[in-house]
């Protein structure tokens, strides 16, 4: 038996910020986590790349059943693109399908490509994304040499900024970009380099953060391998309360907790507008369920097992 699971009874609960190494799929990380934490329960919030490193959000326990709330934010990307090739797969792992010289390519010539990419834009997902097609992923359906028609789907880019600048035969540079989510950062790069007529693909991506959880906060694969007891493991885990701060949150009282749980409505003590996302808590602070405002009534839709 694991020396990990001496400590602590029951299964860990929360949220994990882990900064993912590079050369790893999302997938394995959330398997390296359930054997770290010993438990099954484990799901990510946005999947990144094997190319990408950076801020990946893993949740255990009961918190798997938040990641459709955590996935939905805003997200921050540093980004390395060269310009002058194109790939299948719009970064630099992809097959090699054009070369152009950038010789004559300028920051300034970069900087107005820039310009269409600001704010609500429409983006064709590539194929090697996690889309589904008819029942497949689209990176499966790529490596068999299949495209679809895919739609383009809105996304908002909040901020593209040009950090770095390296003119040449085959120009690279820097971009900061803040989005929302769903946008595929090798697309935009894909794109820019149509824009200029020379081609452009992702050479690094670092995700910096996924809504409040930043790289301040973030632990490696390394640092939580070094943790034996369980304890100091679970200290990392941020409580579902926290990454739901931007909820309204109610604690209730015995009687209100008792009628939540068999999923009775409660009336409104406080008048909430319609469709409020409203958090309640134990009188002790533990997430109970989460509930929406309807007519002067908290009508819960998702309830936690107690703790």
């Amino acid at each position: 038996m694991s020396p990990r699971i001496k400590n602590v009874p029951g299964a860990a609960e929360g949220i994990l910020v882990l900064d993912k190494p590079a050369g790893m799929t999302s997938h394995d990380c959330v398997n390296k986590i359930r054997r770290i934490f010993n438990t099954k329960r484990v799901g990510h919030c946005g999947t990144l790349d094997p190319l990408a490193t950076g801020v990946l959000v893993v949740c255990l326990g009961q918190a798997t059943r938040i990641v459709e709330y955590l996935t939905a934010t805003e997200k921050i990307y540093t980004s390395t693109a060269e310009f002058g090739r194109t790939t299948d797969s719009q970064d630099r792992t992809g097959t090699t399908l054009t070369t152009t010289s950038t010789i004559n390519l300028t920051r300034s010539d970069l900087e107005d490509a820039l310009l269409p990419f600001r704010g609500d834009i429409l983006q064709m997902p590539p194929m090697v994304s996690a889309l589904h097609h008819e029942g497949q992923r689209l990176y499966d359906l790529a490596r068999q040499g299949i495209e679809v028609d895919r739609d383009a789907r809105p996304i908002t880019i909040d901020e593209l900024t040009l950090l770095s600048f390296e003119a040449g035969e085959s120009a690279t540079a820097t971009f900061r970009i803040r989005c929302s989510t769903g946008t595929y950062i090798r697309t935009i790069i894909h794109d820019i380099g149509d824009v200029l007529k020379v081609g452009g693909v992702m050479t690094e991506l670092r995700r910096n953060s996924v809504g409040n959880f930043d790289l301040g906060t973030a632990h490696t694969l390394e640092e939580l391998n070094e943790l034996t007891d369980q304890v100091a493991l679970r200290s990392l885990l941020v409580p579902m309360t926290s990454a739901l701060a931007d909820w309204e949150q109610l604690t209730l009282t015995a009687s209100e907790e008792s009628d939540i749980r068999l999923g009775r409505q409660i009336p409104a003590v406080t008048i909430y507008p319609d469709g409020s996302r409203l958090l309640l808590v134990s009188s002790s602070g533990n997430p109970v369920a989460l509930a929406k405002a309807i007519d002067a009534q908290i009508a819960p839709f998702k309830v936690f097992s107690e703790l």
